[in-house]
């Protein structure tokens, strides 16, 4: 057994694991961001949204896809951050015991959107 083969392959995973935390961060950062971007798309340009919409639902019925598109652009918050009461009211009606012991706050971290909204981002997405 080589002991410094095996030193430079603990280093070379070591190396691994911290690179793909850091591309997994930057592709949630991405995905958050390109949520944001979508969401203030459809509260502010209703026929890209009907238009969407209708590719992905395969519908052409643009009645029902306008209505669709009025009834839920304000849905969604501006910065989407996540509270401990919406995570309750799952906790509340999930059906495992265990969910009636688990607290809220160990299942979400809003640091990711917190920091976006700290940038400027949402702001200025939100502008246009």
């Amino acid at each position: 057994m080589n002991r410094n083969r095996d030193v430079n392959r603990i280093g070379a995973l070591a190396l691994l694991a911290v690179m793909l935390i850091s591309r997994a961060a930057a592709a949630q950062d991405l995905n958050l961001r390109a949520y944001i971007v979508a969401m203030a798309v459809i509260r502010r340009d209703k026929e890209t949204t009907v238009k969407s919409m209708g590719k992905f639902l395969k519908t052409s019925d643009h009645d029902a896809l306008e209505s669709t598109c009025e009834e839920y652009k304000n849905v969604f918050p501006v910065t989407p951050l996540m509270t401990a009461a919406e995570v309750q009211a799952v906790l509340d009606v999930a059906k495992s015991p265990k969910a009636k012991i688990m607290k809220p706050q160990e299942f979400f971290d809003n640091s990711m959107v917190q920091k976006i909204h700290a940038s400027g981002f949402i702001e200025q997405v939100n502008k246009r």
